[in-house]
């Protein structure tokens, strides 16, 4: 036995998978589709093809009608859920939203933000089934630390949400502009000015006194 037409592409089993008849006598065999993938609103058709193992000729067809009703559904993700950066700024996050049920769907958009400075692309989005949608998300953080945010996709049946971080990283001191130097070598210091102070005045004097020597 094997199915024919649109079941036969999702994957169908047969339970027994074969029979052996005398003649004149019936056997129940149970049918079992898989899972069909956006499968529309309508009716499709599970139909059955029985062939004889013994003579490729003898065969028969049975026919059933499925209908499938109109089955909302949405799966939120960010496109890359976390982000660090060296300083505050704004940057974009990618929001894709995806229709997993059987029917166009107007999905109504929500978002936190905690305490970014941020707003909604647009206050809905119009997905087709099967399909997904991409928004972009521009947040821009007040200062250094990390700032959690979601963002949600609803259309009164079904929702999701999903997460994203922003890592701003804390400010480091420049080596040589904003280290402070060591108490320690506070007295180096000192004689080292002192003695390139003295150096200068004494080249000073002495290309003077040269200068004055030749006249």
């Amino acid at each position: 036995m094997s199915a024919i037409g649109y079941f036969a592409v999702s994957g169908t089993t047969f339970t027994p998978s074969s029979v052996s008849l005398a003649p004149g006598a019936t056997q129940q065999v149970n049918v079992t589709t898989d899972p069909v993938p956006y499968a529309l609103p309508q009716a499709y058709e599970l139909t059955v093809l029985a062939t004889s193992q013994t003579d490729g000729s003898v065969q028969d067809i049975a026919r059933e009608t499925v209908i499938f009703t109109a089955e909302p559904g949405v799966d939120v993700e960010w496109l890359v859920p976390s982000k660090t950066i060296p300083f505050p700024a704004p940057v974009t996050f990618v929001l894709v939203v995806t229709n997993t049920g059987n029917i166009a769907t107007e999905y109504d958009l929500s978002a936190t933000f905690g305490a970014l400075v941020a707003a909604l692309p647009q206050p809905s989005v119009t997905i087709p089934a099967g399909f997904a949608g991409a928004l972009s998300f521009v947040v821009t953080p007040p200062s250094d630390g990390t700032f959690p945010f979601d963002a949600t996709a609803d259309d009164g049946t079904v929702s999701d949400t999903d997460s994203a971080t922003l890592v701003v990283e804390e400010p480091t001191a420049v080596d040589g502009l904003r280290s402070q130097p060591n108490v320690a070598d506070m007295p180096q210091l000192y004689i080292a000015t002192m003695l390139l102070l003295i150096s200068s005045v004494l080249l000073v004097l002495w290309r003077k006194r040269r200068y004055f020597g030749r006249k």
